[in-house]
């Protein structure tokens, strides 16, 4: 195998690399990886089925809940929970599998070859597809606070949805590249990855500053009561994706750094601690995927009410809303209560203004 050889299999399989380079030497893994292996496989099986349970019950809420339905922010967040739904099914129990595999395979020869780069273009088709949500959650709360008088007629949920799909074909789309050419891969995903999170700030950075322009016409009681109400509505779910975004960066950020690390230091990064640090990142990256419902469920009320109902099934909406603030409530339950009878009468307000303009629509006005 020449050089060239060599640094193409190695971008993305270093223990196929290995195995070329240590023939004969390594058969193997020595007893710090097995160790590490089963720490890593033992850290990976235990959120599977909370990743799952969880994240299904966000997609089942969104789908059967008017209210959560009104705030298309929700719908972008059920897209993204399956994502992560899929990690839980999917991605995670193949990451064990492979882990098992590679503790009792011979590394010599090149039967791991297979498992990495399976495992690789599943966990960056689900990487690419988190960033293109998110990169769709920043846009709507962009619309929404600076547009929102087009907001309702911009964004509907059909075209949530056709944009959901399109993100999905385009994750699919950049992993064809590595059953071919492994550099055009990295530049092609690099260059996705890199203009989401650049877009993400850029609206980000421009919604924050019209917040804080909105912040001071309420100060100044410039807008009137149900304006007000609004506005403190889109700047908490503006709130949310920040958080999510955050999140996501900072659990990512190992990965990426990693990858980029041993693109350029290839063969001067020893083939066990690369290993170590490769499946930890991996492992920190499918955190993400529990973490983002369990922000849901902490930062969205609608939600905690929601899966009250969902795994009580003879609780109706009045005690679901009860027991939710029986079990978070504090000194200000009263209030909250207010609050959640505002909620939900401006949800139905929504929900009749966009059934009035698919009307209108249809009518032809």
């Amino acid at each position: 195998m020449n050089s060239s050889q060599a640094r193409n299999v190695s971008v993305h399989s270093p223990v196929c690399l290995a195995g070329e380079r240590d023939v004969g030497k390594l058969h193997k893994p020595s007893s710090l990886i097995q160790w590490f292996l089963i720490f890593y496989i033992v850290i990976n099986i235990i959120p599977v089925p909370f990743t799952a349970v969880l994240n299904a019950l966000v997609i089942i809420a969104v789908k059967k809940k008017s209210r959560l339905r009104a705030q298309k922010t929700n719908i972008v967040l059920a897209m993204l929970a399956l994502t992560d739904f899929l990690v839980g099914i999917l991605a995670q129990p193949l990451f064990v599998a492979g882990l098992i595999a590679i503790l009792h395979m011979d590394l010599s020869n090149g039967r791991s070859c297979f498992t990495e780069v399976f495992l690789f273009a599943i966990a960056n088709c689900l990487l690419s597809s988190s960033f293109l949500h998110l990169l769709l959650a920043s846009g709507e709360r962009y619309v929404a606070i600076k547009h929102p008088f087009d907001y309702i007629t911009i964004v509907t949920e059909s075209r949530l949805l056709i944009a959901s799909l399109l993100a999905w074909v385009l994750s699919v789309i950049v992993q064809i590249p590595l059953a071919v050419d492994e550099t055009v891969f990295y530049i092609l995903h690099s260059a996705v990855i890199g203009l989401s999170v650049v877009v993400i700030v850029f609206s980000h950075f421009s919604v924050f500053l019209e917040t804080r322009r909105h912040e001071n016409q309420v100060a100044a009681q410039q807008v009137t009561q149900e304006a007000r109400k609004q506005f403190e509505k889109d700047k908490k779910a503006f709130k949310l994706t920040a958080l999510l975004v955050g999140v996501l960066l900072l659990c990512c950020s190992p990965f990426m750094f990693i990858r980029i690390v041993f693109y350029i230091l290839e063969y001067e990064i020893h083939f066990e601690a690369f290993h170590i640090i490769v499946f930890f990142s991996t492992t920190v990256v499918f955190l993400n995927s529990l973490l983002n419902p369990m922000i849901y469920c902490i930062r969205i009320r609608q939600f905690r009410v929601a899966f009250i109902e969902l795994t009580c099934r003879n609780v109706t909406s009045p005690r679901a809303e009860e027991m939710e603030m029986q079990w978070f409530g504090g000194p200000d339950a009263a209030n909250r209560r207010e609050i959640g009878q505002d909620e939900r009468g401006q949800d139905q307000q929504n929900i009749e203004r966009a059934n009035v303009h698919e009307l209108n629509t249809s009518a032809g006005y």
